[in-house]
């Protein structure tokens, strides 16, 4: 026998009240600190300390939690409509997410309203429609969704950073960096995961230079001296493409913050794998084009230890006593 519409909407309000409470004891948890196992990305902690008006967002996310709940109970069009609105504001935290870093969660706090809103849209069944709503606010999960895929040591504009033995941070406006860059090239050409972190506005067109040549199957090195070049020209590369690597890049700064990195170049070393042809010291490759250091003069060599003085002619030279001082010289015999 067919539920009646009477019948369902009940149904859908009691789901949006138990799906509240429960997402509410959840927030509440997350607010003490003790669903930290649950959020393992560079996420976490950079929004664990975001507030508002003095208020951690957890502790806001629990009170509108309980305002649905109550709402659910009193009114549904009334709770649909703040479900809509708080919906809203999550799909506009989701938005900025894309462009920082990914918390587990974070995405499970914005998937209970969603539900909830979901299960009111059930009850009331408004004639309108919320279609609209549930696009934006599933275009700004999934990018989230994708970095969080891949959250474990950033984004790698070359390499594998699951695989890799080593990961190196660089900005491609740093000299320091592009001398690493050249020599673990050389070294180690599949052994390094490239990781880049822009410092100043011109890395976001020298890194998309850089990544359309690498897919296009140019050779790492040959493509990163292209974009380093002193002489480098920046493409007409679009508003959609250059938004894109710049989440990317925002991503990746965010991991390495987390991972305590201040400056770069930064060369992270997984587990105990060590690098093909790094046994020992590395010589730092000077990138073509890039002018030499002056070379730094050498010391200049000690004075020579003084030679013990020349014994006269036909006098044997003194012997060195044992301790390794001279032995002192016989007296004259007394006539």
């Amino acid at each position: 026998m067919a539920l009646n519409r009477r019948d369902t909407g009940g149904m859908a309000r009691r789901l949006a009240v138990i799906f509240s409470l429960a997402w509410l004891a959840f927030c509440v948890l997350v607010a003490l600190g003790l669903a930290e196992r649950l959020c393992a990305t560079s996420g976490c902690e950079l929004y664990g300390e975001w507030t508002l008006w003095g208020v951690s967002l957890w502790w806001w996310g629990a009170g509108a939690f309980a305002l649905l709940a109550v709402a659910a109970l009193a009114s549904a069009p009334a709770a649909l409509a703040l479900a809509g609105f708080i919906v809203l504001l999550d799909a506009g935290l989701l938005a900025a997410m894309t462009f920082m870093a990914p918390c587990t969660n974070c995405l499970i706090a914005g998937g209970g309203f969603f539900l909830v809103w979901l299960c009111l849209l059930w009850a009331v069944r408004p004639k309108g429609s919320a279609t609209l709503l549930a696009v934006l606010w599933v275009a700004t999960l999934s990018p989230n969704l994708v970095a969080l895929a891949g959250d474990g040591g950033g984004w790698a504009i070359y390499g594998d950073t699951e695989n890799a033995a080593t990961r190196v941070y660089f900005s491609p406006s740093c000299p320091a960096c592009r001398r690493a860059v050249f020599t673990l090239g050389a070294l180690s050409p599949s052994g390094v995961a490239y990781i880049p972190v822009s410092e100043v506005p011109q890395d976001v067109d020298r890194l998309i230079s850089l990544h359309q040549d690498i897919l296009a199957g140019a050779p790492f090195l040959e493509a990163f001296r292209r974009a380093v070049a002193p002489d480098f020209q920046p493409g007409d590369h679009g508003f959609w493409r250059r938004l894109r690597y710049r989440a990317l890049l925002a991503h990746n700064h965010a991991v390495f913050r987390r991972m305590g990195g201040s400056a770069v170049p930064y060369v992270a070393t997984v587990g105990l794998r060590p690098l093909p042809g790094l046994s020992g010291p590395v010589p730092l490759l000077q990138p073509p084009g890039e002018p030499r250091p002056a070379p730094v003069p050498a010391p200049a060599p000690d004075a020579a230890p003084e030679q013990p003085a020349s014994a006269p002619d036909g006098a044997a030279a003194p012997e060195a006593a044992p301790d390794g001082t001279s032995a002192p010289e016989a007296s004259p015999a007394a006539p």
